[in-house]
């Protein structure tokens, strides 16, 4: 009955630990992304996996989140890793909608233009200061079209993400 006490004591004290949500957090996960125009003509991937990392600030209802995307090498035709700063401005705390913009990086230079982004996704509280944040991404550029000699390539993407973020 002693070690019961006990225990029972240590988790009632470490409650308030788990329950505390403090609204800065940071996480990893993955993209799985998809273009939508199809590349025959071209030497790239269509879809594959991209890496992320973020940090999210949450006011309520309204949170600001900022990421960096790592792309392999084989993402786009430039043969390097392709890094991807982007912001989202996210509204609703469970079930969620975000507008951003965010920009590629690659071989020492930033692309001419940015790239703009819609999310819709939800966040499962997991286990204490753990969330798992399931989202889609529509990804499009201002234009819409990029020309490539007589192609015109269509850049839109679309993405499945997950994360795991942890509240500090």
């Amino acid at each position: 009955m002693k070690r019961f006490c006990i225990l029972f004591a240590l988790f009632s004290l470490s409650v308030p630990l788990w329950a505390q949500q403090s609204p800065h957090s940071i996480g990893l996960g993955a993209h799985y992304w998809q273009v939508l125009d199809d590349y025959e003509d071209l030497d790239c991937d269509e879809s594959g996996l991209a890496w992320l990392a973020a940090y999210r600030y949450d006011s309520g209802l309204l949170a600001f989140q900022f990421e960096l995307e790592v792309f392999p090498e084989d993402f786009g035709a430039s043969g390097e890793t392709v890094l991807s700063p982007q912001g989202l401005v996210i509204l609703g705390d469970g079930l969620y909608a975000g507008l951003g913009a965010g920009i590629l990086y690659s071989d020492g230079d930033f692309a001419k233009s940015p790239f703009f982004l819609l999310r819709a996704g939800f966040n499962i509280v997991a286990l204490g200061p753990v969330t798992l944040d399931l989202n889609a991404n529509y990804v499009f550029t201002d234009f819409g079209e990029i020309t490539s000699g007589d192609l015109d390539i269509d850049t839109d993407t679309i993405t499945l993400g997950a994360m795991a973020r942890v509240n500090f």
